[in-house]
């Protein structure tokens, strides 16, 4: 119906294809949709994927932040800065072990 619909009201003009669902060509197998299995674990496998990725640029931008802010050469010498000041910061809040491991 779609193909039709493109075929005689889009005049086959593929610009015009997004109103037609984007088909533009006849099925290639006529196959009824309750009998098409959806791919379930390419899906998953998929959402899985960048799930990861998401948490892992996360981990990534946490580690740089420790990373600069542990490696700051007046960092842990200030007399003015406590564990408190450390655990207290925004960019730190929540990471006490990784504080903990630096002190020991």
């Amino acid at each position: 119906a779609n193909y039709q619909q493109f075929m005689e009201e889009g005049k086959g003009n593929i610009k015009k294809a997004k109103n037609y669902k984007n088909v533009m060509a006849k099925p290639m197998f006529n196959i009824p949709l309750d009998q098409v299995c959806v791919p379930g674990l390419h899906i998953s496998l998929g959402l899985y994927q960048k799930m990861f990725k998401m948490l892992e640029s996360e981990l990534h931008d946490l580690d740089m932040i420790l990373a600069t802010t542990l490696t700051n050469p007046g960092f842990f010498n200030d007399p003015d800065t406590d564990r408190a000041q450390v655990l207290h910061d925004h960019r730190l809040h929540g990471l006490e072990p990784y504080v903990d491991a630096v002190d020991a």
